[in-house]
């Protein structure tokens, strides 16, 4: 099969993973996760810190949130100061685009106070201090500011803490759109902007933890509607209506609490849209508990395990999230020849295949490093002037029709140092190539005449391969522009760039009188069209 009719295949395949990678309609997935149990001058609590980072599994392994778009802050790391600085970043146009979405969920302490003989809601981080809740909690209001700062069309909060119910500025029912197909229903639901938020209780309501389970109520029957429980009309699609009503019903029957739900300023009626963007086979979830424990505002104990008793535990598979990174590619070359020579050349044409493997660091969000091993392929096809040499008897005219057509392979090992912005990188690095093979087929016909009377002595063709001497060790610069499409663990990416040459790949030192030199001076550059996919581990 041809290198093109590969590519061609392989750029079709890319088109068909990136639309259906699409297909949730947004364009990137951000997330904000909080968990704290050890507060340090307010109650512990025991199941915060599990419930978000069980949260978070969930949206990275199965719901196409990608883990460098996640921002965890757990325990210590949940300071006012940390909180505020990730929804900065969350605010920053550069970063979120208007067809993203953000999902913030925060589990810990919250209160509500009296504030000008109105109630008013706050998160409590864990540097927060109950008689100092005006400057160090972060209140509704502010939420509320940020929320209407941040640029994606869909934000959706999910607070499991006590105390919250005061965020809402209207009510949310069911929503119940007649449409035709899941893609109608993706337009309708993600046309509108979504500032959409769902709390774990009421005013003057504490959460309930899970006796056996190590997370609360509000998030057991949160992953059990992002497992499909809350898709009542299953079609695949777990809007933020649903899920707020699966998780509202369930909650109010097992535990002593009434989350509540609601739009928040700005909201235009569209749905968050959760998409599952990985199947799982098989998984081991919390089962149902039989017995929930009321979290009272004082430290509580560990749970003891009787002798005969095992613990339950839910095992969750770890995403390969690193910043080494193996990858391949294949490519095409098209090549530019620099020639200088005695002769005419009436057209220089030339291509080769380029494939190869690498490895990468990610050294940080704006920069890596990668070293490719390729094999790279540097052909051409010369058409030569008709020309004519003499060795002082005989003058032989070469032509009409004078190809000359050469191959030089190397192996090249080639450093790459990429600057990153989002999905796009820009690459540059030095490039060696060691010869692998070299050989060139030459094809042209020639008349033979006397000089002293031009009496025609005779007439033929050439058509030989040989080798090509005095091949050199290739020097080059290859520049580049690419795009990467996060999968998983997977990137497909795509590359353009174009490999300028730096030193001559070989020198003709031909010195018969009727075989004249076809290059003194040979230069090759190519620009090439890579498709690959990395792999990180």
């Amino acid at each position: 099969m041809k290198l093109k009719t590969l590519i061609l295949g392989f750029a079709v395949l890319m088109l068909f993973i990136s639309l259906v990678y699409s297909q949730d309609g947004y364009r990137k997935s951000w997330a904000l996760i909080v968990g704290i149990n050890e507060y340090q001058s307010l109650p512990r609590l025991s199941g915060a810190v599990r419930s978000a980072k069980m949260i978070r599994e969930k949206l990275v392994r199965e719901f196409g949130f990608d883990p460098e778009n996640v921002i965890e802050l757990y325990d210590d790391q949940a300071t006012r100061e940390n909180i505020l600085k990730a929804f900065d970043r969350l605010m920053d146009p550069r970063r979120v685009g208007k067809d993203d979405r953000v999902f913030i969920y925060f589990a810990g302490h919250g209160v509500t106070r009296q504030v000008a003989g109105k109630d008013k809601g706050y998160i409590m981080p864990v540097d927060g201090v109950m008689e100092k809740y005006a400057s160090t909690a972060i209140s509704t209001d502010q939420l509320h500011e940020f929320q209407e700062a941040i640029p994606a069309k869909h934000i959706f909060f999910a607070m499991d803490a006590c105390y919250s119910g005061t965020i809402f500025t209207r009510g949310i029912g069911l929503a119940e759109e007649k449409y035709t197909s899941v893609s109608e229903a993706m337009r309708k639901f993600t046309a509108k902007s979504a500032r959409v938020a769902i709390t774990a209780g009421g005013k003057d309501e504490q959460v309930v933890d899970l006796a056996d389970q190590g997370l609360s109520v509000f998030a057991f029957y949160f992953l059990k509607g992002l497992d499909g429980e809350a898709d009542v009309n299953r079609d695949g699609l777990i809007t933020s209506s649903e899920i707020a009503d699966f998780v509202a019903k369930n909650v109010r029957f097992r535990a002593p609490q009434n989350p509540q739900y609601g739009r928040l300023p700005g909201d235009e009626g569209g749905e968050f849209v959760f998409v599952r963007s990985v199947q799982i086979v098989s998984e081991e979830k919390p089962m149902q508990p039989p017995q929930v424990v009321k979290e009272e505002p004082k430290a509580q104990p560990k749970r003891v395990i009787r002798e005969g008793e095992e613990e339950t535990k839910t095992i969750i598979q770890q995403p390969k999230v690193s910043p080494f990174w193996f990858f391949a590619f294949i490519g095409d070359n098209k090549n530019n020849h620099s020639i200088s020579s005695v002769l005419k050349y009436e057209s220089i044409e030339g291509g080769g295949a380029f494939i190869g493997v690498g490895f990468e660091y990610i050294a940080s969000y704006n920069f890596s490093f990668a070293l490719n091993l390729a094999y790279d392929e540097k052909s051409g096809r010369f058409k030569i002037a008709p020309f004519s040499v003499s060795d002082g008897i005989y003058l032989y005219q070469y032509g009409p029709d004078i190809y000359l057509e050469p191959k030089i392979t190397y192996l090249t090992i080639n450093p790459m140092f990429k600057a990153r912005y989002r999905n796009f990188y820009l690459s540059a690095g030095p490039s060696v190539g060691f010869v692998l093979d070299k050989e060139y087929h030459l094809k042209m016909g020639y008349t033979k005449n006397r000089i002293s009377d031009g009496i025609f002595i005779g007439a033929g063709t050439i058509d030989k391969k040989e080798e090509i001497e005095n091949v050199k060790t290739r020097f080059s610069l290859p520049i580049g522009v690419g795009y990467d499409l996060r999968l998983g663990n997977f990137k497909i990416f795509g590359e353009a760039r174009y490999d300028i040459g730096l030193t001559k790949v070989a020198k003709d030192n031909v010195s018969s009188p009727t075989t004249p030199k076809y290059y003194e001076s040979w230069k090759v550059s190519s620009f090439q069209i890579l498709l690959g996919v990395r792999y990180g581990f």
